[in-house]
């Protein structure tokens, strides 16, 4: 999918790996939670989001380098997690992992159905990427109507994979005509 180099990038730019504990010794706030665990599992990150659902994004990131880490069985529930919660990141993230069958195997309908949900979210990056799977059947039978709706969607909002696909008029063997 192309959008998977912006997305490492992102984290890459933008993640820090988590700050540890000094010395192994925790702090605990005045509700008793931790406030900087030396446990870095995602079921940590998972009582993060009950607690803080505002910082959702910030803390479904460090799924990435979970996979990274090649821990995928645990990327897998920490990024399904995420995007159950309704992060269009992870969502995209799960169609990669899906795809390529990373700790899981391979699957193009699971791949598009988090494409699909990433979209529904407006999330332009998906827009277009679920607008492809539709124009050729990836993991969905092939909608050509439907894909062009959704690529034009995602045009509509500047993604510049989108508009250059629109201006080719949808001929997806077009030079320069990223995909996945």
């Amino acid at each position: 999918m192309r959008h998977v180099g912006l997305i490492v990038f992102g984290f890459l730019l933008l993640g820090a790996p988590p700050v540890h504990a000094e010395f192994g010794v925790e702090e605990v706030d005045d509700a008793g939670g931790v406030t900087n665990p030396s446990d870095f599992s995602w079921r940590t990150y998972r009582e993060a989001m009950n607690r803080f659902p505002d910082r959702l994004g910030i803390i479904c990131r460090n799924a990435f380098e979970l996979h990274k880490s090649g821990e995928h069985p645990e990327a897998l529930a920490f990024f399904t997690e995420c995007a159950e919660r309704g992060n269009a990141p992870s969502m995209i993230n799960l169609a990669v992992i899906y795809d390529l069958g990373l700790g899981t195997p391979p699957d193009a309908a699971k791949s598009t159905q988090w494409l699909k949900r990433a979209a529904e979210t407006n999330y332009s990056a998906a827009q277009y990427d679920y607008g492809l799977a539709l124009l050729r059947g990836y993991g969905v039978p092939r909608d050509e109507v439907s894909g062009r709706d959704w690529i034009a969607k995602a045009a509509a909002q500047g993604d510049s994979d989108a508009l250059k696909l629109v201006r080719a008029g949808f001929n997806l063997a077009a030079p320069g005509i990223a995909g996945f």
